[in-house]
């Protein structure tokens, strides 16, 4: 059984990093024209839109443009951005942030053993090592 152990072990773990990660396909769309229109003018819009069944739009007429320009905080967006909906992480992905997580710690706990000083010393040694060993001959 101790034997078997490691075995296992090494094989969830090949398991979690051969799996292919999701990639997910976030719907998107841009409306956009190319300039203004005066009153009475007929406006023309461009659409682009990826992984969207259907967008439904409201137009609305603005009886004070300038007002309604200086009241906005972003003339380029009309009432900013829609939060992201909370999503359930994946088995995987919960594993990539543990893996994350013990990565980053160990880093910072090797790097809270030297100054800030002594690290961009070793940083400088460790660069002009790399450029003499790429500047010297093949052989």
């Amino acid at each position: 059984m101790r034997r078997a152990r490691p075995v296992l072990l090494v094989a969830a773990l090949l398991l979690f990093t051969l799996t292919p990660i999701h990639t997910e396909d976030r719907p998107y769309f841009a409306l956009s024209s190319d300039r203004t229109w005066a009153p009475g003018e007929t406006p023309v819009v461009h659409l682009w839109g990826e992984n969207i069944p259907a967008l439904e739009f409201r137009v609305y007429r603005v009886n004070d443009p300038v007002k309604f320009f200086q009241t906005l905080q972003d003339v380029h967006s009309f009432g900013g951005r829609v939060p992201e909906m909370p999503r359930v992480v994946s088995p995987i992905e919960r594993f990539h942030q543990i893996k994350k997580g013990w990565r980053d710690a160990i880093r910072d706990l090797f790097r809270e053993q030297f100054s800030e000083d002594s690290r961009a010393h070793i940083r400088d040694r460790m660069l002009a090592r790399e450029r003499r060993s790429a500047a010297a001959p093949a052989d």
